[in-house]
């Protein structure tokens, strides 16, 4: 039996998307949520690494290399979080980035004959199994997918992309948003890995009216504490600390 969803519309409040550096700047007032989001990730993927490589292959710099740290939370619990780059597609340095080693550059080429300028990753996610679709009767992934979308539109992003295990459902659901595989897949710790790409203009809405409204709710209250997605009008709205109470529109 389906357990009953735990996102209801009079409880939205009790959620918060907070969005938050993978590198821990000096002083930083969202230490105690830094560590809390780092610890649920760290949880996960040093599980996951060794069931895939049967060695100790975890590595830290995978979140700390990180521009932005997406992420849920549940009355102070992290739920989950999704890590993203940004990278210009117009640098050269895209060559040399271990991100891309796979890649045979026909998606990068691709992507600049698209007239695509800007790139945002959406890498090594993670989701408390206390918050899995199982148990709390939401897919809360996907709620972070399209919370990624949202940024990479706040960012004038022009197109993301995302290497998902071919084992995993993440595959349908970027295609229900309408990402697409390109010609390109590779095997990383040995599993089978595609690459996807979508274009900001061109993600698709999703069908579920609850998943739209909640994850508009997300956005629009989100803790950005890198400033970054913050219009100058925005800033002393929406910039108060999460211990606090959140911002209050």
């Amino acid at each position: 039996m389906a357990a009953e969803s735990i996102v209801k519309p009079e409880d939205f409040k009790q959620f918060k998307c907070v969005i938050l550096p993978g590198s821990c700047p000096p002083n930083f007032p969202y230490l105690s949520e830094y560590n809390l989001v780092y610890k649920q990730w760290k949880r996960v993927w040093e599980r996951v690494m060794t069931h895939l490589s049967g060695d100790d292959s975890f590595s830290a710099e995978n979140f700390y290399k990180q521009d932005f740290v997406t992420t849920i939370f549940y009355r102070g619990e992290v739920v989950g979080q999704m890590c993203n780059r940004t990278l210009d597609l117009r640098t050269e340095i895209i060559y040399d980035i271990e991100y891309f080693e796979n890649f045979k550059f026909n998606a990068i080429k691709h992507l600049r004959e698209r007239g695509a300028r800007q790139l945002m990753t959406i890498e090594w996610n993670s989701l408390n199994s206390k918050f899995s679709k199982r148990k709390a009767g939401y897919s809360f992934v996907d709620t972070l997918f399209y919370l990624c979308i949202d940024l990479a539109k706040s960012l004038k992003i022009d197109c993301c992309t995302a290497v998902p295990r071919k084992i995993t459902r993440v595959q349908d659901i970027l295609e229900k948003m309408n990402f697409f595989k390109t010609d390109e897949d590779f095997m990383q710790y040995r599993c089978p890995i595609d690459i996807m790409l979508g274009f900001t203009d061109s993600i698709d809405i999703h069908s579920d009216p609850l998943v739209r409204s909640f994850t508009e709710y997300l956005w629009e209250n989100r803790i950005d504490t890198t400033n970054l997605t913050y219009s100058n009008a925005d800033f002393n709205e929406y910039l108060s600390p999460l211990r606090e109470g959140g911002q209050q529109r």
